[in-house]
């Protein structure tokens, strides 16, 4: 799916699982279980950019344009929001 941190060699995927589509603005995921999780805003925006390959500069462009936040403060809470993906299965890290 999507490389961050360009050279890092590690990507982030779909959990396993499961099955996003969009709705309307909002990205709605659900998991073979029958949980779901509805991503909206910013949110929505960033896992759609992950789907479509953006490497880890692109989706800090991205976010910084679409907030108007600086790269620097923007990339904190990428950071924190991939890792918050990942604890809750929306995302899982895979070796490049």
């Amino acid at each position: 799916m999507s490389q961050p941190r360009g050279g890092s060699g590690k990507y982030f995927r779909p959990g396993p699982g499961l099955a996003w589509v969009n709705q309307g603005i909002d990205v709605l995921i659900v998991s073979v279980t029958g949980n779901s999780q509805t991503l909206t805003d910013i949110e929505a925006s960033l896992w759609r950019c992950l789907h479509q390959s953006y490497n880890w500069k692109e989706l800090l462009e991205f976010y910084s344009a679409f907030t108007n936040v600086p790269e620097d403060d923007g990339e904190a809470f990428l950071v924190k929001l991939l890792q918050d993906w990942v604890k809750i299965g929306l995302l899982e890290v895979q070796d490049g």
